[in-house]
């Protein structure tokens, strides 16, 4: 039975998270995971299908480092940036617009193949006269032809074009993965009550970047087997072939309706799970639980001292009590 006075100060406590609470961060750590995935399976799947954009546009290797740098590069700046301008405000939904930049990247990147076309080979011409097809196409320097150097003139263009596009895309797309590795790890932090917790979930976060590249890697071993048409190969080309291209911007279609899919729950994400009544200062706690222990002590004490003068034990009763306790106490000496 509780004993309350009428100076006693009512210590409010940290409500416990409830479990719909609970559930929801568990929600939000899967969200984060699958986004995280698909990034990480779109960096795999961009270094296994750079061979076939080489063929595709002519990009050299020396360009193709620098679209993976470009990447890298966006995503730097915008870490900075994004950690500076999103404090005070809903993380949840400036992730969510980060993951919808990601997908409209992965549009981007897939662009060059509807705008120039999946392959830069005339099917009809491989199939029935391969060898003088290739010839006239050939940008030959010693040529003097003038189909051979306005066909010339055309492809070094959709070429230079065809970088500019990826490159902004891959810009794009480090700019808008910036929140994932920053503001959704503090949003997790925050809201979780267990703070032993926090290491367990942000462990599985960065764990997913390891795996997202392995996705990638055979997304891209799967899709470069097939022709970039995707209606079929000509009957004279195969996946051996010099001229062989797969299906590049068709991993790119994939990672972006993923991103698409994975962004709809976070923006109904709340600014914070935690209840306002929690968020109690440090220095107000410990004050009020020191004078709540204080009086606690102070109503204790009184109790005692009420007790010991109504219920006083006779000298009997003591020495019977002493009695009793000689065995235990001769026990604990032998011991």
């Amino acid at each position: 039975m509780q004993h309350t006075t009428q100076n006693e100060v009512r210590l409010p406590t940290r409500k416990r998270m409830p479990n719909k609470t609970r559930l929801t961060i568990t929600i939000f750590l899967v969200v984060m995971l699958a986004v995280i995935g698909v990034q990480g399976t779109y960096l795999g799947y961009t270094v296994g299908i750079l061979t076939n954009l080489e063929r595709r546009f002519g990009i050299s290797s020396r360009k193709s480092g620098t679209l993976l740098s470009v990447y890298d590069i966006g995503h730097t700046v915008a870490v900075i940036l994004v950690g500076f301008m999103a404090n005070g405000r809903n993380l949840p939904r400036i992730t969510a617009i980060g993951v919808v930049l990601s997908a409209l990247s992965m549009f981007f990147l897939a662009l060059p193949a509807a705008i120039f076309g999946t392959v830069s080979i005339d099917q009809d011409s491989l199939t029935e006269h391969r060898q003088e097809y290739i010839l006239e196409n050939i940008c030959d320097p010693y040529r003097r032809s003038l189909t051979a150097d306005e066909h010339c003139e055309r492809q070094r263009k959709e070429e230079i074009a065809a970088f500019h596009i990826l490159a902004m895309g891959q810009f794009l797309a480090g700019v808008a993965a910036a929140p994932f590795n920053t503001i959704a790890y503090v949003y997790i932090d925050d809201n979780l009550e267990n703070k032993a917790l926090s290491p367990f979930f942000l462990g599985l976060l960065s764990g997913m970047y390891a795996f997202g590249p392995a996705f990638g890697f055979g997304l891209s071993a799967g899709l470069t087997r097939v022709y970039s048409s995707i209606t079929g190969a000509p009957p004279n080309l195969n996946i051996n072939s010099e001229e062989w291209v797969g299906a590049w911007w068709l991993g790119f279609l994939i990672c972006g309706v993923l991103y698409l899919f994975c962004s709809v729950p976070l923006f109904f994400f709340p600014k914070s799970l935690i209840h306002p009544d929690e968020d109690l200062n440090n220095a107000e706690m410990h004050q009020l639980r020191h004078e709540q222990l204080h009086l606690h002590t102070h109503h204790d004490h009184e109790l005692a001292t009420n007790e010991e003068t109504t219920q006083r034990p006779s000298f009997l009763d003591q020495l019977k009590s002493a009695v009793e306790d000689l065995p235990y106490m001769a026990w604990d000496l032998l011991k």
